[in-house]
């Protein structure tokens, strides 16, 4: 190996680990900040519901009704409406309001197969 070849490759090696040790750093930075949020989380969340009712206007009383309405809304879906079997196409079709003959064309795709395989033929 000549010695310009040998001062490449090491240039290069080094130029690796400086990367390397670029996204090592990075990292450790990342892992602190997650630390730290994970430690102030209790005062993370309070500042941002004190924010939410600053800008919105809402007490803690108003917020915590306006959840428990939510919460009401979806426990009666769920629990009260009737969730019918979903039908295939045709038979939700048949049972619409004034449906009377079929008017979709169900024979569209055969038209692209068959373009498709002419080009691809071609």
């Amino acid at each position: 190996m000549s010695s310009s070849k040998f001062r490449k490759r090491k240039e290069e090696i080094i130029n690796r680990i400086d990367v390397t040790l670029d996204n090592m750093q990075k990292g450790y930075n990342e892992c602190g900040r997650i630390e730290n949020i994970l430690a102030n989380t209790r005062q993370i969340l309070d500042d941002l519901d004190q924010q939410f009712c600053e800008r919105t206007g809402l007490t803690e009383i108003d917020i915590a009704f306006l959840f428990t309405a939510i919460g009401m809304q979806i426990a009666r879906q769920y629990l009260i409406t009737k969730f019918p079997q979903r039908l295939e196409d045709q038979e939700a079709a048949r049972r619409t309001l004034g449906h009377g003959a079929e008017h979709s064309n169900r024979h569209h795709n055969e038209g692209v197969i068959n373009f498709v395989s002419l080009n691809i033929m071609s």
